[in-house]
């Protein structure tokens, strides 16, 4: 075994011994810990774009249908200014003059709540 502080030093654990395993979080190469580093690099982006989408939404002034976001993430929330139908789980289009909570349920914009 290495010599190591006991603070770690190195990026070891401080508690590092025979039968012990790297930190992810000191590894930055996630590939030894079965982590497909593009998907998660892919996801996270379409979860930051998410967050950002729904900075304004829905206690915010809202969206029209047609600048919602390209890359929804299931059950996202946002409000939507000019929707077609205020029924409830109704797909919605945009064009109209209704405002909606919409639900994005993975296939579809619905209406959660008017």
């Amino acid at each position: 075994m290495g010599e190591e502080g006991a603070d770690g030093a190195n990026g070891a654990s401080p508690n590092a011994g025979a039968g012990s395993h790297p930190s992810p979080f000191n590894n930055k190469n996630l590939k030894g810990y079965g982590v497909d580093e593009v998907a998660l690099d892919r996801d996270l982006g379409r979860i930051i774009t998410a967050i950002n989408k729904l900075i304004d939404s829905p206690t915010g002034a809202g969206v029209t249908f047609a600048n919602l976001t390209s890359s929804p993430v299931r059950g996202m929330l946002v409000t939507v200014t000019d929707s077609t139908t205020v029924t409830w789980g109704a797909t919605i289009t945009g064009g109209g003059a209704n405002i909606v909570l919409a639900f994005y349920n993975g296939t579809n914009w619905t209406v959660a709540g008017k």
